[in-house]
Formats: structure tokens, sequence, C-alpha cells
């Protein structure tokens, strides 16, 4: 793992994250860069699920499609992802009107 950190070049993984976490929580310093480390974990995490989501969108529209005969193109797949897209956004929408 330390060879990874000397590299500028390469990505962070997610255990080399948690790793960063970790020691600046230990050290107790540096309050504004765990807060910023926190946050991307975060990302990672809402991120990988939004994909997540939108893949099992597709493949349940590739699904019933394939029921009556026809195969998805790039097109339906662009739709799909608009589609997941635009319900999640109005369930986040109407879960941030509820909390308030």
């Amino acid at each position: 793992m330390n060879n990874l950190l000397t590299d500028t070049q390469a990505a962070v993984t997610d255990d080399e994250l948690d790793h960063l976490i970790w020691g600046i929580e230990r050290e107790g310093f540096h309050a504004r860069t765990l807060i910023a480390l926190k946050e991307l974990r975060e990302r990672r995490k809402d991120t990988a699920e939004l994909v997540s989501m939108i893949i099992l969108a597709i493949k349940n529209e590739q699904e019933r499609l394939f029921e009556q005969d026809y195969l998805m193109g790039s097109r339906d797949c662009i739709d799909v992802i608009r589609e997941e897209m635009l319900r999640l956004n109005t369930s986040s929408w109407d879960s941030s009107k509820e909390a308030k």
C-alpha cells in the first residue's frame, strides 16, 4: 500500500482512504482534512449505490423488452438512465420535503 501512496498519479483506493482517515483521527489534528476525507468516502459510497441502481434499472428493462423479442440499443439504455435519474431525483426531492 505504501508504494501506491508515493505514486502521485495513482488513484487513492478505498482501503487507503480508510487508512488515511484512521491515521488523522488517531493524531487528533487536521480537522478540515478529516472532514474532507470523510465526505469523499461518503460520496464514493453514494456513487457506487447510484451506479448499482442504474445497472439494475437497465437490466430490468432489458428483461422486459426481451420478453417482447426486442433487444435494447444504446439509445434505449440512455433513455433508461434518464428515467432512473429522474425517478431518483424525484424521490430524493420528496424525501427531503418530508424531512422538513
